[in-house]
């Protein structure tokens, strides 16, 4: 059946030699069929011999013969179905048998639609002779109508450690990445995924690196605290938490990722945060420092026991304490100290450059409200339908207090972030480092934290 896209296919040869793979493709300026195989296993082998059909099982015609093991076939008409066979050649010209059969389909008309690739690269970290790290996804997207595509994996060294599933499939979709490290000495590893269809940009390529470690120590946990105010302190459900330790994470750093379901994954470069056994949804990951966010599922109890997991190995447990909110305020330094993560009425940033005026809204950004109506989904990004804290929430600026018109959770950011709109009073002081003070139930932030009032 013929359709505007890539076709992918493959056959192993009769003999047990070799196999024949290749792909069918519609590019905007021409057509061509690419076919590519392993090397013969019998000695003497010299070269290979090509060649094609209109009609299942013949008769075909000899194309080329070649020394490698690939072939490009440009000489294809669109819309056209062929059927290609491969023979391999000795140094006395003698022919093997005619290879399976593999059939291409050549699309019959290119498309101006566009094919999106999310994300463009992919990390994974093992441990030398280690269980494999779980399998990531990527999603394909079309700009247009349905685009079917082919993809397939290929490593720069090392081996055949990297595999993708589906080999073939419709936009919009899902493919599985895997990699497989065992065997591999300690070092970087680096491979592609491609991605081929019909559309205006037919070819994308998403890079993966895999890197192995020697066989890694136990994680240790060496503090945790708040991610805002950077300070050790009881959890709440739903609080960022930044984890300091040694071993706890990638030599290379990695950063959050959304799953196709539209949720912060709870595994990230091999590392897992768990409280009492709930994986939390992870924000930051590096052999020193990880981020996450703590389970609403804690909700309730006095005490919560952490353990940082690095591929497949966790740190010891320890105990924190749970309380039902610890409200901290993000600050630009990423330090817990100095002028707080707030923007102004025009969205624009608060700074001494650009102070707030007296009556205006600001919008301020923290963590650690607790539970909230409805309840907290662990990972979910925030969409239409906002989640207030249960208990009530105050602002003061310089002192005095702000109106609070709203508290609740950041659109279009993860569960866990906390946005506060609160109006600046007239009786609040004017300054370039007014503090800032986020009260939720009877806890309350450090007054470390500024912004600038005119």
């Amino acid at each position: 059946m013929s359709s505007p896209v890539c076709k992918a296919f493959s056959a192993v040869l009769g003999a047990g030699l070799f196999l024949l793979s290749g792909t069918a493709c519609a590019q905007l300026a021409s057509h061509s069929v690419t076919l590519s195989w392993t090397a013969s296993i019998s000695s003497g082998v010299t070269g290979y011999r090509i060649y094609r059909g209109t009609a299942s099982g013949g008769p075909y015609t000899i194309l080329n013969s070649v020394v490698g093991t690939s072939y490009m076939d440009a000489a294809v008409q669109a819309g056209a179905t062929y059927y290609y066979v491969v023979t391999a050649v000795d140094g006395s010209g003698i022919e093997s048998a005619y290879s399976n059969e593999a059939q291409a389909v050549v699309p019959s008309q290119p498309v101006s639609a566009t094919i999106g690739v999310t994300p463009g690269s992919l990390s994974f970290n093992q441990t030398a002779d280690g269980p494999g790290p779980s399998s990531q996804s990527v999603s394909i997207s079309s700009s247009g109508a349905a685009l079917n595509f082919s993809a397939g994996a290929s490593t720069n060294n090392g081996g055949s450690w990297l595999s993708v599933s589906p080999g073939a499939g419709s936009a919009p979709g899902v493919l599985i990445v895997s990699v497989n490290g065992a065997g591999l000495a300690p070092g970087t590893y680096t491979g592609s995924v491609t991605i081929v269809s019909a559309a205006a940009n037919s070819t994308q390529t998403v890079s993966v690196t895999l890197a192995v470690s020697s066989a890694a120590a136990v994680p240790t946990v060496a503090a945790v605290m708040n991610a805002a105010t950077f300070l050790p302190s009881s959890v709440a459900p739903g609080q960022i938490v930044t984890i300091f330790g040694a071993g706890i994470g990638p030599v290379t750093p990695a950063s959050l990722r959304v799953n196709p379901g539209g949720f912060v994954d709870q595994s990230l470069a091999g590392v897992r945060v768990l409280f009492d056994g709930v994986a939390a949804p992870m924000i930051y990951a590096s052999a020193t420092m990880v981020s996450a966010i703590v389970p609403y599922t804690i909700s309730g109890r006095f005490s919560t026991r952490l353990q940082v997991e690095f591929q497949g190995t966790a740190s010891p447990g320890l105990d924190i304490a749970v309380a039902a909110a610890a409200p901290g305020i993000f600050t630009m330094n990423q330090s817990g100290s100095g002028q707080g993560a707030i923007l102004n009425q025009d969205y624009s940033v608060n700074s001494a450059g650009n102070r707030a005026p007296k009556g205006s809204v600001v919008m301020i950004f923290g963590t650690g409200e607790g539970q909230t109506n409805p309840a907290g989904v662990d990972g979910l990004i925030t969409g239409s339908v906002p989640r207030n804290p249960l208990q009530p929430v105050l602002v003061t600026i310089g002192g005095q207090p702000a109106e609070v018109l709203y508290a609740g959770s950041a659109p279009g950011l993860v569960a866990g972030m906390l946005q506060v709109n609160a109006r600046v009073t007239d009786g609040i002081p004017s300054g370039d480092a007014v503090p800032v003070v986020l009260s939720i139930g009877s806890a309350s932030s450090p007054s470390t934290v500024t912004m600038a009032v005119q």
